[in-house]
């Protein structure tokens, strides 16, 4: 096996966590945005300068959309993330012969268990990078 052929898994799962961060940043720039047209609209509706109409109510049902989206691209940069990881002690194991990773199970459940997902996921990454 070459080393480019050990990397590869490795700069693919790099390449999938940027995309899912990008789409993530997008839904957020499109969050801030949907929020201050809502802001506008809802100073408006208190003035007495606009009235409740169908296009004010299409604007809150797309900030829920919106929400909705924010949701899932954020479970993909965590799952992403994970992969990654996952990806970093395989290449550390397999092509730098690194052993007594402590840390090499808990890329997923880290994340997940309360309390734990406070300290954890900072090792995790710590020692990935260190390797």
């Amino acid at each position: 096996m070459t080393a480019d052929t050990k990397s590869k898994p490795l700069e693919d799962a790099l390449v999938l966590f940027f995309v899912l961060l990008g789409f993530d940043i997008l839904m957020n720039v499109a969050a801030v945005i949907n929020a201050l047209v809502t802001i506008v609209n809802l100073q408006d509706l208190r003035s007495g300068e606009r009235s409740v109409d169908q296009s004010l109510l299409n604007g809150l049902e797309n900030s829920q959309r919106i929400f909705g989206g924010i949701i899932l691209t954020g479970l993909g940069v965590g799952v992403g993330l994970m992969r990654w990881l996952n990806s970093c002690y395989r290449f550390a194991n397999i092509s730098l012969g690194a052993s007594g990773l402590k840390n090499a199970g808990w890329t997923v459940t880290a994340w997940i268990l309360p309390i734990v997902n406070l300290f954890k996921p900072y090792q995790i990454v710590k020692e990935s990078l260190n390797k």
